[in-house]
């Protein structure tokens, strides 16, 4: 496991409920919840951390492993953030991006003239087991 592809590290709150969380910090829940730019908490990572991480982490693999494929398995954060930073869109709309579920299926292709997200966030080959 690559530490560039742990899940945004929030200290203070490990092991609390999102209603503890947001009842002892209003202001710092409402920032984690809607505007990941401002997030700064007092202990563990931030957003901008995350995204540092993440854009290290991508552009190694682009160097490293050109026109191979690659699978990266990791929590939904981190492939949100890949897939932002691969659409070149700000920290600001990172909470815009839809959900993405656990087991989903989300495909970058990197091209000659850059990276495209063919696709995102696909459930498809679970449904077989969501029918049994």
């Amino acid at each position: 496991m690559d530490d560039h592809l742990y899940e945004l590290d929030i200290a203070g709150w490990d092991g609390r409920t999102r209603d503890d969380v947001a009842q002892a910090d209003p202001i710092l829940f409402e920032q984690f919840t809607n505007h990941p730019e401002l997030f700064h908490p007092a202990q563990g990572e931030n957003f901008q951390d995350l995204q540092k991480r993440v854009i290290t982490f991508v552009t190694s693999i682009q160097v490293k492993h050109v026109e191979e494929t690659i699978l990266i398995v990791s929590h939904s954060g981190v492939i949100k953030m890949i897939l932002d930073f691969v659409e070149s869109k700000p920290l600001s709309e990172y909470r815009k991006r839809r959900s993405i579920p656990n087991g989903s299926l989300s495909i970058v292709s990197i091209e000659e003239h850059g990276a495209v997200v063919e696709l995102e966030a696909d459930v498809q080959h679970l449904q077989d087991l969501i029918m049994a």
